[in-house]
């Protein structure tokens, strides 16, 4: 059987093995992938929507991306997002990644996709802190929709700037969070986590504001922050009210992107004052032909789209290190032989030239 006939696949328990103690080599993933795209060596299309019913919130998003830099690589994360999944106990999200080889186009490996979009998200969203506050001073942290995709922000804030004190947390269905909460406590990322019956003070006196629902339209208008400089990872992109985007300063992975589907960036946009508004892309402030001045004051609200590149250069650095640690299931003969070798058609074609009259050849 042809080598490359063979596909690795991975899980998610995999990745999280490979991932693990990785932070400071993920970190330098994502910032390399908003770096190379503000420089063009990365092909991010439009993200593909598929409902399966109109009016409906569930759906299935096609991300795909070609990173042309280093060690070149396509491929695409296919996620389906059924909000009410949560009602069974079920994640909001599942995903799986198909890496391709640009030589040849064929299928490299398959990949469990939830794992890996959440902590690329994360990853950004700790890029972005770390990007506005470089005196690293994160006082409180307010989460707004506790989820798999808050969990991870914490996480990773936590690690890197330890153990977080005073958190507070909101979501719609209060056992969420009071759950969360406790989850957060007994692994030690969060001390006196407090869990509230509403959003107010969270928007009012947190320095950093994690929003991660399953919001499908625009709900919340932002009050005036007690904290000067209030960053807000707006990381679910449909909950703020249009209004309340005009007077911050926005930034996003891409403007192509990130104006699209009915975020509350675009319909800000779509607005009389939303060409007034103040939008900047990462990439140019990692390249620092943008600066923030957070002695301003101004709020800052980051709605990342969600670049495809982000997932398929994780999933690539995953790919690269089965490979080394012997990780993974590797699937021989995935792909199947050519049509035209006679040897692998086997059975079918003995039958075939039995009924035509075809004698075996001696």
């Amino acid at each position: 059987m042809p080598l490359d006939s063979a596909i690795t696949i991975l899980t998610a328990a995999d990745i999280v093995h490979m991932l693990s103690e990785r932070h400071a080599e993920l970190k330098d993933i994502v910032i390399k992938v908003y770096t190379e795209f503000g420089r063009g060596t990365i092909a991010v299309p439009p993200a593909a929507f598929l409902r399966p019913k109109a009016n409906r919130p569930e759906r299935f998003i096609a991300l795909p991306a070609y990173l042309a830099y280093g060690d070149a690589v396509a491929g695409v994360k296919w996620i389906g997002s059924f909000p009410r999944n949560t009602d069974d106990g079920l994640e909001r999200a599942s995903a799986v990644i198909v890496l391709n080889s640009p030589a040849d186009g064929r299928p490299l490996a398959l990949l469990e996709g939830a794992t890996i979009s959440a902590i690329r998200t994360a990853m950004s969203a700790l890029v972005l802190v770390e990007t506005i506050r470089k005196d690293r001073n994160v006082s409180r942290i307010g989460v707004i929709g506790c989820g798999r995709i808050a969990f991870a922000v914490c996480r990773l804030l936590a690690t890197e700037y330890g153990c977080l004190k005073g958190p507070l947390v909101y979501d719609a269905d209060s056992k969420r969070a009071q759950r969360f909460a406790q989850v957060l406590k007994e692994l030690e990322i969060a001390a006196d986590v407090v869990s509230l019956p509403s959003q107010g003070e969270i928007l009012r006196d947190c320095q950093v504001v994690v929003f991660a629902t399953t919001a499908t339209e625009p709900h919340l208008a932002l009050p005036d922050p007690n904290v000067a400089g209030q960053v807000i990872l707006h990381l679910s992109l449909r909950d703020i009210e249009p209004e309340s985007m005009w007077d911050a300063i926005n930034i996003v992975d891409s403007q192509e992107h990130a104006f699209r589907e009915g975020t509350s960036l675009g319909l800000a946009r779509r607005l009389a004052r939303g060409n007034n508004m103040e939008v900047v892309e990462i990439s140019d402030l990692l390249a620092k032909e943008r600066r923030i001045d957070v002695e301003r004051g101004t709020r800052i609200i980051f709605s990342p789209f969600g670049l495809g590149a982000l997932d398929v250069a994780l999933a690539h650095y995953v790919w690269r290190r089965s490979a080394i640690l012997g990780v993974g299931v590797q699937v021989p003969g995935f792909l199947g032989t050519s049509w035209n070798d006679a040897k692998a058609h086997g059975e079918e074609s003995a039958s075939i030239k039995q009924q035509c009259g075809v004698q075996e050849s001696k």
